[in-house]
């Protein structure tokens, strides 16, 4: 697929008024599985939490478009960003008992048949939108605030065995 090897970034700026400007970027990212995201070993130092990687899993894809309002003035500098970022095939967490065959395979490592075993999927896609706001205020020459509020709303799609887990959530 010609697009999973094109990562273009674009930014355009657009000045308003002398200090005040309006950025509008979009860039497309990937995002590789590391080390421990794909090592097929089981760690077992915790016989109730079990982690296990993943070789199986695939590299996830970021499609993210910004716009930003920037605000410079003498003392300091107040940045809003809105955005909007399309992760495929997103490397995500899943936790769940350990399946019979796995406990099996362990060949009773002194693991509890209700213990949870922890590891990676790809998602379908998970998508992300939000806003954030940086106000930064110098006072003299030794002394600024920085205070900043972030906010992001998940649409995330998944399913692993037939199940659906699929969910949103909303933080700050």
């Amino acid at each position: 697929d010609l697009w999973n090897t094109f990562f273009p970034s674009l930014f355009l700026t657009y000045e308003l008024a002398t200090g005040n400007d309006l950025q509008v970027n979009f860039s497309r990212r990937i995002n590789r599985p590391n080390f421990w995201q794909i090592n097929p070993y089981v760690d077992i130092s915790d016989p109730m939490n079990i982690r296990k990687g993943n070789p199986s899993l695939q590299p996830e894809f970021t499609n993210s478009f910004e716009l930003n309002y920037n605000r410079q003035y003498s003392t300091g500098n107040f940045l809003v960003s809105l955005f909007y970022r399309n992760n495929t095939e997103d490397i995500t967490m899943y936790s769940d008992t350990i399946s019979q065959k796995e406990l099996e395979n362990l060949n009773n490592a002194a693991i509890s048949p209700n213990a949870i075993l922890t590891t990676y999927i790809n998602a379908d896609r998970t998508n992300r939108s939000g806003v954030e706001i940086t106000w930064q205020q110098r006072f003299g020459k030794n002394f600024d605030m920085t205070p900043s509020f972030s906010s992001t709303y998940r649409d995330l799609k998944a399913e692993v065995n037939g199940v659906n887990l699929s969910n949103t959530g909303f933080n700050w």
